[in-house]
């Protein structure tokens, strides 16, 4: 029997708290040696411990950030669009199924934030100008959004690698009230996150962030297609 009024609110919110707490944790502990590094970074204290655990962020994070990230994506996809799946067997049939488009395309935008992360620091250092900071913040907003659209994209549309990257930027681009929507809320939900709610970090953030932002992208999507 369906529940309706507002004990059937209630229950849609707590059914959809406990997937987001669920997916989350699958995804914090299959991402357990990324945070590990990231936790770590925060605790440098040289330049060679700083380039030490910047070098092993790199090269680990396409093969174990990203296909962890799209197989969490892809289970919200499934949710969001209204299907009832189990959740740890569809979370790694999708790792499996999508790891090597998912590790390559990690390693392309791994690169894209890697060259922002030198020239930001070189720029910074080299000059402290506050325009030189507002553009390197712009910079790092567009392609933190180019990079969820990624994930959205690989899920849904099932399109080759280098499509997706040229859909990701349209869509980026081309739409920039959803990149504005996308990348303040992810940024709201990340600054809570860290600042008085930690503990949403391993429950909540990514599952949050991965809701909202295929959300997004299903509902510019539908448009296009309703278009064409």
């Amino acid at each position: 029997m369906e529940l309706t009024g507002i004990i059937g609110g209630f229950y849609k919110i707590s059914v959809w708290i406990t997937r987001f707490a669920a997916v989350n944790l699958l995804w914090f502990i299959f991402n357990f040696p990324v945070f590990f590094f990231v936790y770590n970074l925060l605790l440098v204290e040289t330049i060679n411990e700083l380039v030490v655990t910047v070098i092993i962020l790199s090269v680990i994070t396409p093969f174990i950030f990203f296909p962890a990230t799209t197989a969490m994506f892809a289970v919200m996809r499934k949710w969001v669009m209204g299907e009832d799946i189990k959740l740890a067997s569809s979370y790694w049939k999708y790792y499996k199924e999508e790891y090597k488009k998912s590790v390559i395309g990690g390693m392309v935008i791994g690169c894209f934030w890697l060259l922002l992360a030198i020239d930001y620091y070189f720029y910074i250092n080299a000059s402290q100008s506050k325009l030189f900071i507002a553009f390197f913040i712009l910079l790092a907003f567009i392609l933190a959004v180019f990079t969820l659209h990624f994930f959205s994209i690989i899920v849904h549309a099932q399109t080759k690698l280098f499509s997706a990257f040229k859909n990701a930027m349209y869509i980026t681009i081309g739409s920039p009230i959803l990149t504005i929507e996308i990348g303040l809320i992810s940024g709201l939900i990340l600054y809570f996150s860290f600042h008085g709610v930690a503990f949403l970090i391993p429950f909540f953030i990514g599952a949050i962030i991965a809701f909202v932002s295929f959300a997004g992208f299903l509902r510019f999507y539908s448009k296009v297609q309703t278009k064409h």
